[in-house]
């Protein structure tokens, strides 16, 4: 009888370990950048806060250039033409690297936070709570750091603050790693992670893993909250975490306010399609004319 005792001990003890290491993964929608504050209160960890973290998306989510060229509807239009017929390209003489051209493009253009208290709610979370924040974006490092920079530091959006554990900054080393087809290279650099097009959800659980053992704190990130305006990546995100050895619970929120701009519409092609079926504003037209004599 006491053997059976004690085996009734250890089974239920074995499956309320098992149980307590079992991530918890949540998915849902959220119409207003204020909504995540309802998640946070919820999961907030006021005596140890970086075992709560945020990662944003970065187009469409903090920052956005719609509806105007260079916009994320605006990149994803070029790239089917770039497949369909790809004489009707913006960037006849660079359509081998249209990511390279948009980058260059996107310095120059502006973004703005996607609501009026996107910068707030960031700061609050990340510089009152104390929650690490950092960007998740899918552009790669070598093509989209300058823009990256340019277009948070002219909405005041500094991811420098609190990232999680440690990010290359100008003081620390930054390694370059290529991505799954080696076509662009991931970096994680002033609070910034460029995944270059690669599944984020394994990249966050990448970037967790690697950040807790340089930091020697195995409940950093304990519950991340995961941000996109793409119900793909929030899905690649959610199946990503399930049963992750890691333990890190996941709370993925995809960010609908944006959702009119997935298909282009009829006002904002009338825009793009200028001359000769190509995609430019008039002005961008002519500049890429005098830039290629």
């Amino acid at each position: 009888m006491k053997n059976y005792k004690l085996l009734i001990s250890l089974t239920s003890l074995i499956g309320a370990s098992f149980a307590a290491s079992t991530p918890q993964v949540e998915q849902h929608d959220i119409a207003k950048f204020s909504d995540i504050l309802n998640y946070v209160n919820q999961h907030q960890t006021k005596q140890d806060p970086d075992q709560l973290c945020l990662i944003y998306d970065m187009d469409n989510t903090i920052l956005s250039a719609e509806p105007n060229v260079g916009g994320d509807s605006w990149m994803a239009w070029n790239s089917k033409l770039s497949t369909d017929n790809p004489n009707k390209i913006t960037n006849w003489n660079l359509s081998n690297d249209l990511h390279g051209f948009e980058g260059a493009l996107r310095f120059f253009i502006k973004y703005y936070p996607t609501e009026s208290d996107t910068l707030a709610i960031i700061n609050q979370i990340k510089d009152t709570q104390q929650h690490p924040s950092i960007v998740m974006t899918a552009r790669s490092y070598e093509r989209y750091f300058a823009a990256t920079e340019n277009q948070l530091n002219e909405n005041l959006m500094n991811f420098k603050t609190n990232p999680i554990g440690v990010s290359g900054t100008k003081n620390q080393p930054i390694t370059l790693i290529p991505n799954s087809n080696f076509s662009a290279y991931k970096a994680y650099f002033n609070g910034v992670y460029y995944s270059a097009d690669d599944n984020k959800g394994y990249e966050i659980l990448y970037l967790i893993a690697q950040q807790r053992k340089l930091s020697r704190n195995s409940n950093l990130c304990k519950t991340t909250i995961f941000v996109d305006n793409s119900a793909t990546n929030t899905q690649n995100v959610y199946q990503a975490f399930l049963n992750n050895k890691q333990g890190v619970n996941l709370i993925a929120l995809h960010y609908t306010a944006y959702d009119n701009y997935l298909t282009p519409s009829a006002k904002t092609l009338a825009g793009w399609n200028i001359a000769e079926s190509s995609s430019q504003e008039q002005n961008l037209f002519n500049l890429i004319q005098q830039l290629n004599p």
